[in-house]
Order: C-alpha cells, then structure tokens, then sequence
C-alpha cells in the first residue's frame, strides 16, 4: 500500500467474430483476439475499505443472442482488527478474548477474523499450542467473543499476548500477562510428629498432626478436611490452622477416644492449586488425647440427683487431685472444661450441676480451689433410664 489501479482488462476466449465488452465500461475485441483494455483510476491506500462490483456484458457484434454476463470482484481492506480486551476465570481457568472487526460482514461476508491465536513473547512470539473457540460474533458492531482454555496448555510459562488476524490478513495484538500453567495436582503429606501416619499409630492429641502442601509451580491451598470414624462412627467438617509456607494442623473436634480395638479414625484432606488440580489424601489412626485420664465404670442409680450415702458420701463423684500447668505448678481456681456425651449414650450426663444429652456438648466450670483434691457429682440427668453412657470432660488449658 498505496496501490493505484490504472486499468482495466478483459480476456475472452477468441472467437471468429468481433466481440464487445458492454456496462460499466466499453472496449471491442477484434475477432480472434482475446482481450482488450480500458483505462480504470482507482487508489487503493491504507485505512481505506472498498469493493469494484460492476457488472459488464461481452457481446457478438453481429448477433445480438450471443453475450455472457460478467462481474467485476475487485476488494480491499486495509482496517485490520484491534483486541479490546479479555476476562479470565479462576474457577474454569477460561480465557475469553474480545475483537472488534471493522466492517464485519461487509461485501458479502468477505471482511470477518480468519484467525485468533495465543503467542508466547517470551520466544520470539512463537504460537502457543491451544485452539480458541468462537463463541460470539456480531456483525452490526464488528465485536467477536473467543475463549481458550488455559488447561490445555502443556505445563510452562508462558508471557502471552492476545493476537487476531482477518481474512485480509490484517493482524491486531493486546499483551495478557505472564501465565504459568499448572496441570499437576500438589502433592499433600500427612504427619504426626514429623513421621508417616499409618493405621498403626496413635496420635496422642489431634493438634500434633500436621499437613503439608507442594507444587513446583503454582500455589497450592487447603480446601477440606474431615474426620470419620471412631467409637460411635463420627462425621466430622474440621477447620484449621495455616503456619505459612504450605503448613496446616486441624483444630480440635470433640471427639472421643480410640479406646477398643476397629475404633480408628481416617483423616481426610483436600487440596488445589490456582489452575484448580485437586488432590485427595487420607490417613488411619488410633486417637488418644493429650492427658487422658480414664474412669472407672461408674455405677448408680437412674436418678437426676446426687445420690449420697448414709455418711454423706456422692455415690458417683469424679475425683480430681493435683493437676499440674505446662510449666509445672498446680492449676487453682475455676477451670472451663467441656463436657462432651456420647451420641450412642442411653442418657444425658449431669457433671457438676450441668447438663448434656446424648451427643451434645457443654461448657462447665470446676473449681480446683487451692489446688487441694476435689471432688464432682456425677448423676444421670434424666431419671428411669437404665442403661449405659460414656462421656468425655476435656479440660483443654490449665489455669
């Protein structure tokens, strides 16, 4: 470009008559010749569109019957796409890029894009091995809609730019960004004191499990973790603790021991990355909390009160002695503890003058006083009910 058109030429098969050319433009082609030329000014420049569509006729000069109809195609088009924008989803990981075409559809459907594609600047703006998919284009405004799937990128970075090209050849680019793409799911390690947990081990306190997260190439995140299983087949959503760097622990459910044989617990993580690879991983084990004390079977009668004896002794108590802080001294005063009963229980426990039913939790207070030993009465907390309940009273920080 520019291009000036000076001319205009026809070319016929040689006849043994004179031939004429008729319309737009005139011009005789003696008989056994094969063309003939008439003189056409048109500039062809940059930033300019058109179409030379007239319609000629070439004619026997001796027999009016004879003539074809002809057409002339002539087409340019030098405004040349431009990429407006893009969106990207997290969720999908699909990239949609918008372009507008000036004069889309024009000259019977000539003007439109040919090609929308994914390059990597990064290498000499080598095409990136992904196929877009059209999935919108309207002719009235020149805009198209292409989306990529980012996933079917094999794994890399890559610095992409956006890039068109219409059926003139005409080509439009945007820069995008830096994109590493991801298909490998991060791997998780399940720990209890920096060693493999295996349906051998029992953990003594849930908070010493620790969950560790890896990709080489993007962020990996915790997105569920359960726990199932246990004496009375619990179910369990737990939330947790982020240490930094890819590093987690549960919080504590309230959950009760592993204390007979089949009553392991799996716990079962889940992670993603940010191209949104999931992986699943589950460990077994036996559970014990830090500081198990463990009664004796208690046994009394069905009987919502504190039953005592002819010389004033509770009949059920639970006995505490001197209990000791992390740093060695006697815990005093009034300490929170949970009592938590068994859903599988016949009846709700009394505790200390707070009730639980079968499967719920409840806050209580005990009182260590001085520190000296102490006792709590334990009744049931429904009367006539003849059975069998276990509970749990955790007493989760010493005061």
């Amino acid at each position: 470009m520019p291009v000036n058109l000076t001319q205009i030429r026809f070319n016929v098969q040689a006849r043994p008559y004179d031939q004429k050319i008729t319309g737009g433009a005139t011009c005789n082609i003696p008989a056994g010749s094969t063309s003939c030329t008439v003189a056409l000014t048109q500039a062809i420049t940059n930033g300019t569109t058109g179409y030379l569509h007239s319609g000629y006729e070439v004619r026997s000069t001796t027999e009016s019957t004879f003539f074809m109809p002809i057409w002339e195609n002539v087409v340019w088009h030098t405004l040349g796409p431009s990429v407006t924008g893009y969106d990207y989803n997290d969720t999908t990981n699909i990239l949609q890029v918008y372009i507008n075409q000036p004069g889309d559809g024009s000259y019977f459907d000539t003007v439109k894009l040919s090609r929308v594609w994914l390059s990597d600047k990064s290498r000499n703006n080598a095409d990136i091995n992904v196929t877009g998919t059209l999935t919108g284009r309207n002719t009235a405004t020149g805009n198209y809609t292409y989306e990529f799937n980012l996933k079917l990128i094999p794994e890399g970075s890559y610095n992409v730019q956006l890039n068109a090209q219409d059926s003139f050849n005409n080509t439009g680019s945007l820069d995008y960004k830096t994109v590493t793409v991801d298909n490998t799911p991060p791997s998780i390690s399940i720990s209890y004191e920096t060693k493999p947990i295996t349906s051998s081990v029992t953990v003594y306190g849930l908070e010493n499990i620790r969950i560790q997260l890896a990709d080489t190439l993007t962020k990996p995140s915790l997105t569920r973790m359960t726990l199932r299983g246990g004496p009375v087949s619990d179910a369990v959503e737990l939330s947790w603790v982020n240490f930094g760097n890819n590093l987690y622990a549960p919080n504590y459910p309230k959950i009760f021991p592993s204390l007979n044989d089949g009553e392991t617990y799996t716990l079962t993580v889940q992670a993603k990355d940010e191209m949104n690879n999931v992986k699943e991983s589950a460990v077994e084990f036996s559970y014990l909390p830090n500081n198990l004390v463990r009664l004796e079977n208690l046994k009394t009668i069905s009987v919502s009160t504190a039953l005592k004896t002819s010389d004033d002794t509770p009949l059920a108590v639970l006995y505490a002695s001197q209990l000791r802080k992390k740093d060695g001294s006697i815990a005093t005063g009034k300490q929170d503890a949970i009592l938590t009963v068994r859903k599988d229980a016949a009846f709700g426990v009394t505790v200390n003058g707070v009730s639980a039913a079968p499967g719920e939790s409840k806050n209580v207070q005990l009182d260590l006083g001085l520190g000296d030993s102490r006792s709590f009465p334990i009744f049931p907390s429904t009367s006539g009910v003849v059975g069998t309940s276990e509970f749990m009273l955790n007493i989760e920080e010493l005061k």
